[in-house]
């Protein structure tokens, strides 16, 4: 998390990355709602989930003040973690599946 009246950056944990995406809801009648891609924070200057790229990942660190060498390193373990942790979780294999997927165009 990000407060500007703070030097120190604090990292939220990490939730709801894409595997909402997977997720089919329906009305109580059974007809499908779309998903809505619109993230609830910009993630350097991108609001639709589907659209963030790595770059963006580590110039949102950058501007967090963090060098972009250690932004860069931040950004791929993070993503080798969560492609490994999606690997071995027990889980909906649609979201586990999105997820590996979806990290692994990341990591590229």
């Amino acid at each position: 998390m990000h407060d500007p009246s703070d030097p120190i950056v604090r990292l939220a944990p990490v939730y709801d990355l894409i595997a909402t995406m997977e997720l089919k809801p329906a009305t109580d009648d059974g007809r499908p709602i779309p998903n809505d891609p619109t993230m609830g924070q910009r993630v350097a200057g991108t609001l639709d989930v589907r659209e963030v790229t790595r770059q963006d990942l580590v110039d949102e660190g950058t501007h967090w003040r963090l060098r972009k060498q250690i932004a860069e390193r931040v950004v791929d373990g993070t993503i080798a973690r969560v492609i490994e942790a999606a690997r071995n979780l027990n889980g909906d294999e649609r979201v586990l599946r999105s997820t590996q997927r979806r990290c692994a165009e990341l990591a590229t």
